[in-house]
């Protein structure tokens, strides 16, 4: 007979943290009413302060903005800072001045963001605050603080050698899996992962613990046999890497569980997965009583295992258990897929309104893929850091980085064949009465579904598998497997290294059969897109056959990276020109983060640099120092001035710029969206791109280049403003076809209703990114 194992002290030490978990619950329900606390800062909401303090936070880059926690002398502060202005550190001094607000909550979906604030100990926030002064050098604090700012720091080298080798968004996506950062994941990109249902994969989880335990422990036992010194090591490492992460819940809750786990089979006993649980909701619970109800994150986190560890071995003894063959194995596989949709999807559809009815399946074939990322994003990291020194090996982080954004590639267009199932999602919302019902059903399910297992079903299992019968139609090796799969045993890592060899092999081998892709891709015909990089302009002239092409401005923020990213292969990193219309925030930031991306073979601007030191730390004094440093040659755009691109001897393109017509360095206009550079694509087609000219711009042309003016293609001026796009203008250029770029519900109303109105009098087709998001017209 198989022996059973009893644990009457494991149930009881569960019961114990249950019981201790479900007080820590009530201690948080009770801070919930809790407003503003006494002596906070907060106190302070609506009214413009200036005050000093310490930046005690990790730095989250998003695509718009850069977000830091401040420790004032009464307590934190969320500040909201634009992301190209300012090098901030974790341990920078510094005194701001704004308007100081209480978050608010998005009423688009359930999520609380003040509460979310709150479980981190932050009830107030200031907006785009002014920087009065700011402070660097040696962090003073005590040895602790000084170690977690070196970790810090070396995640911020760990950011930039993914930027370095990897473009957006792959470089979000392999820094949100491997250090957790998801500032820079395209929000289209997210929503996709969502309605997938496979959004968990820019998470720091489980997976991430196991790699790293696995992957140490087996490098270790090549050095020491003595596995005290290898559990110590192995614990380290996980420490680390859950600092470096940033210590979010979802992390925290796997580098409990991953340690406790291989503590168990450090002693030689069989892990208790329920008792790891538990113990970690209880550790972590106790540091934070309000992360049950302020984390999105701790909740998916823990219902995704309790799916794993309570629902899936259910569902598998009932239905799979023993079974051999590889349409058993992948039925499994689909069944801890849908053990985990069935705890965490309500919840998910609560949040966020999306519920995905394939996620079972995505899962089931999307994660073998994202698997082989995450290894081989650790790989470019390290190979990164050594070709510091070793300049050679930089090669082949190189040729690592493009099978990522291969398999990402591969990845993404799966998700999108999976969209296009009819029902493959649905989008709503849901009350939280249901949302409770339904678990409490769930519970009640899982109960009574125990009961019957481990009464009629799993004691028939056993006792055939003892048979005779079983013994001689599968064979001593089968069972001497099952048996032991129900025994204790010491060496989780044993065949794992060939066994993962060998899937990384297959997988990449199925990869290389979809490369034709790209064969069809780099011979598309030219085309110009509209960036949707928000409320700004980023225009793309793009020819894939001969790799060219011409970014004109860059919108605000980082938005660019993932438009740019989306329509360019993975694989080309240059630019061959950038155009700068003129120095405002909503065109020349963006083009900031590009130059610190790409390889920038020319740059045209429509003035020189500032003239003196102090607009030199304003965006243009920045992004013309960054032109310097990287050694990009500069030229200022005037009127007549023509440029022409060839290749093969024959004529690809030719551009043409209509102003300005002096230098502006020297004459300041008052209104500086006049001084935007106005350029024409003469070949292959007619496209006039306006910038911010206004509408005593557009006179102006009218008197002096009325003859040069026709196009088929017309990029309005300022965004489709009121104070542009004249009728006498529209009459010249005789256009087919109106670009507006603008963010959607933009505060400026963009664009205005009297120019949507002149444009459709005239029959002339719209395109707005606003509405349509980024746009592709064929040249």
């Amino acid at each position: 007979m198989i022996e059973k194992i009893s644990r009457p002290k494991s149930r009881i030490f569960i019961v114990l943290c249950i019981f201790f978990v479900t007080l820590v619950t009530v201690r948080g329900i009770l801070q919930l009413s809790d407003g503003c606390p006494s002596g906070d800062i907060c106190e302070l909401a609506g009214q413009k302060i200036r005050v000093e303090g310490e930046i005690v936070s990790l730095k989250s880059e998003r695509l718009e903005k850069t977000i830091i926690e401040v420790e004032t002398s009464k307590g934190k502060i969320l500040v909201i800072l634009p992301h190209t202005q300012y090098e901030l550190q974790y341990g920078d001094k510094l005194i701001l001045e704004g308007k100081l607000k209480l978050p608010a909550r998005n009423s688009e979906d359930n999520f609380s963001y003040p509460l979310y604030l709150k479980g981190k100990g932050i009830y107030s926030m200031m907006d785009y605050p002014e920087i009065l002064a700011g402070q660097k050098g040696e962090y003073q604090g005590n040895r602790l603080d000084k170690f977690y700012k070196n970790i810090l720091d070396f995640r911020e080298k760990v950011r930039e050698i993914l930027n370095y080798y990897l473009v957006n968004p792959g470089s979000a996506v392999v820094g949100a899996m491997i250090i957790g950062d998801q500032g820079g994941v395209p929000q289209e990109l997210r929503q996709k992962l969502s309605k997938t249902g496979i959004i968990h994969i820019l998470s720091v989880s489980g997976a991430h613990v196991t790699l790293i335990i696995a992957m140490t422990a087996f490098l270790l036992s090549f050095f020491t046999c003595r596995r005290f010194v290898i559990f110590l090591v192995v614990s380290a490492g996980v420490i680390f890497y859950l600092l470096l992460a940033g210590s979010p819940n979802c992390a925290s809750r796997s580098a409990i569980m991953g340690l406790l786990v291989y503590l168990a089979f450090y002693r030689g006993e069989n892990p208790n997965l329920k008792t790891a649980l538990w113990f970690s909701a209880l550790a972590l619970l106790s540091l934070n009583p309000l992360a049950i109800f302020s984390d999105v994150g701790f909740e998916l986190s823990f219902l995704a295992v309790i799916g794993m560890i309570y629902v899936f071995p259910l569902l598998d003894k009932s239905l799979t258990w023993g079974r051999a063959g590889l349409q058993w194995k992948a039925l499994r596989v689909l069944l801890l897929s849908i053990s985990i949709s069935l705890t965490t999807t309500p919840l998910v559809y609560y949040y966020f309104g999306i519920v995905s009815w394939i996620s079972p399946v995505a899962n089931l074939i999307l994660i073998p893929l994202f698997s082989l990322i995450l290894p081989m994003g650790f790989l470019v990291v390290v190979i990164g850091l050594v070709s510091q020194a070793f300049s050679s090996l930089g090669v082949i982080a190189e040729m690592i980085a493009v099978l990522i954004q291969f398999i990402l590639y591969i990845a993404e267009h799966a998700a999108d064949i999976f969209l296009k199932i009819p029902g493959s999602y649905s989008e709503g919302s849901v009350k939280p009465g249901w949302i409770i019902l339904y678990y409490i059903l769930l519970f009640l399910g899982v109960l009574f579904f125990y009961f019957v297992v481990k009464r009629y079903i799993f004691p028939r299992r056993l006792k055939y598998f003892e048979s005779e019968e079983f013994l001689n139609k599968v064979g001593t090796q089968r069972a001497v497997f099952l048996r032991r799969k129900i025994k204790k045993y010491r060496n989780i890592f044993e065949d794992m290294p060939s066994k993962i060899l060998l899937f990384y092999c297959a997988s990449v081998c199925c990869l290389l059969f979809f490369s034709l892709d790209y064969l069809y891709s780099s011979s598309r015909s030219p085309r110009l897109i509209m960036l949707n990089v928000g409320q700004g302009d980023a225009f793309l002239l793009d020819w894939p056959r001969y790799h060219l092409q011409i970014l004109i401005d860059g919108g605000p923020g980082r938005n660019i990276l993932s438009e740019l990213g989306d329509a360019l292969p993975f694989y080309d990193r240059k630019i061959e020109m950038l155009i700068l219309s003129h120095p405002h925030q909503d065109h020349i930031e963006g083009l900031i983060s590009v130059v610190e991306r790409y390889k920038v073979a020319q740059a045209v601007l429509n003035s020189l640099p500032p003239n003196n030191n102090a607009e030199m730390f304003s965006l243009p004094g920045i992004f013309w120092k960054q032109l310097i440093d990287k050694k990009i040659p500069i030229s200022i755009s005037k009127k007549g001035q023509k440029i022409f691109f060839n290749s093969n001897e024959k004529k690809t393109a030719e551009l043409e710029f209509l102003s300005p017509f002096f230098d502006y360095s020297k004459n300041i206009i008052a209104n500086i969206n006049d001084q935007s550079a106005i350029a024409k694509m003469n070949y292959p087609r007619e496209v006039l791109f306006m910038g911010d000219s206004s509408s005593k711009m557009e006179r102006i042309l009218l008197s002096k280049e009325s003859h040069n003016l026709k196009c088929e293609i017309l990029k309005i001026g300022h965004h489709g403003s009121r104070f542009s796009t004249s009728n006498e203008f529209l009459d010249a250029v005789q256009a087919k076809t109106a670009l507006i770029s603008a963010g959607k519900s933009n505060l400026f109303g963009h664009p205005a209703q009297a120019t949507i109105k002149k444009l459709d009098e005239k029959k002339i087709k719209i395109y707005r990114t606003d509405i349509n998001g980024h746009n592709i017209l064929d040249l």
